[in-house]
């Protein structure tokens, strides 16, 4: 038996009164959405794009600030804020110039070197919704039109994730993407 739309395939169903849909049993088309439209719609402006960097900086950092070179992990407070920040720092000890996504698997990450110059934040942003999106599933497309990127970049960010989910170091509780 098919049904024509919501309000025909609930009608005489509990499900009406469970799910409050009982004022969607009118003519008018009902006021609902669907994950996977959430999903269609979602991109870097639903996201706080500090809370993503300082999200992204902890994992690749979860003991710290430290210089990817010499490995030097005492810094004053202005070096912390700088790093923490995901500016560029000078080393006190070695004197090599870094950021905090320096020599880590999403150095050099950029999908919008327009929007990441306006806010550098925008970097971080973008990397947790590519994450997000590929532990959800969504194709390289869908992705790519979320992130204003190509299908290839997120191609090559899916099969990097890949790697890294296989590397047996890895503290991971989540699922492969």
């Amino acid at each position: 038996m098919e049904h024509s739309n919501l309000s025909e395939i609930l009608s005489g169903g509990r499900e009406i009164e469970l799910f409050g849909l009982a004022d969607f049993q009118s003519d008018r088309s009902p006021g609902v959405f669907t994950p996977g439209q959430v999903l269609l719609a979602i991109d870097v402006r639903f996201l706080d794009a500090r809370k993503c960097r300082r999200w992204v900086l902890e994992q690749l950092h979860k003991g710290g600030p430290a210089c990817p070179i010499c490995h030097q992990s005492a810094f004053n407070a202005d070096n912390r804020n700088r790093f923490w920040s995901g500016l560029r720092l000078k080393c006190p000890s070695c004197g090599a110039w870094f950021s905090a996504t320096s020599k880590t698997f999403v150095d050099g990450f950029s999908v919008s070197k327009k929007s990441e110059e306006t806010d550098p934040n925008e970097k971080f942003a973008h990397i947790f919704l590519m994450a997000l999106l590929l532990a959800a599933g969504v194709s390289n497309d869908k992705i790519a039109a979320a992130l204003q990127c190509t299908p290839e970049k997120i191609r090559l960010w899916r099969n990097k994730f890949k790697y890294v989910n296989e590397l047996s170091w890895v503290n991971s509780d989540d699922e492969s993407v």
